[in-house]
């Protein structure tokens, strides 16, 4: 009887470290900006001037200037005006553009105002 019931406790213990385990990249994604102190995007800006060298990826999580079934040139003497602000990473899907909520059909871009060297 009590062996039976160590058994239990050790297989739910094993479930639970799994479960943790397995979820340790998502984990990981959702605190990378507080994990790594690399700036966010904020306001369709990206202020990479604070960081000095990184060994890998910078991910462009963060605010970003959304423009629904357009393509954007990114010339410096034309104005366009974003249809919204879109946070990143996440689906268009749930936004709403002119009252109407944006299907997962069609296109959009995210622009980014500047390019940015390290």
């Amino acid at each position: 009887m009590i062996n039976t019931k160590k058994r239990v406790w050790f297989h739910i213990w094993c479930i639970v470290l799994a479960i943790v385990l397995i979820n340790l990249p998502v984990i990981f994604t959702y605190f990378y900006h507080d994990i790594t102190n690399l700036p966010k995007a904020v306001n369709g800006s990206l202020d990479l001037s604070g960081v000095d060298q990184v060994d890998g990826d910078i991910f462009l999580d963060g605010q970003w200037e959304f423009y629904w079934n357009s393509f954007v040139e990114s010339e410096p003497d034309k104005i366009y005006t974003a249809d919204l602000m879109i946070e990143v990473p996440d689906s268009w899907s749930g936004y709403k553009v002119n009252g109407k909520r944006l299907s997962s059909a069609g296109y959009g871009l995210q622009f980014l105002k500047q390019s940015c060297t390290l």
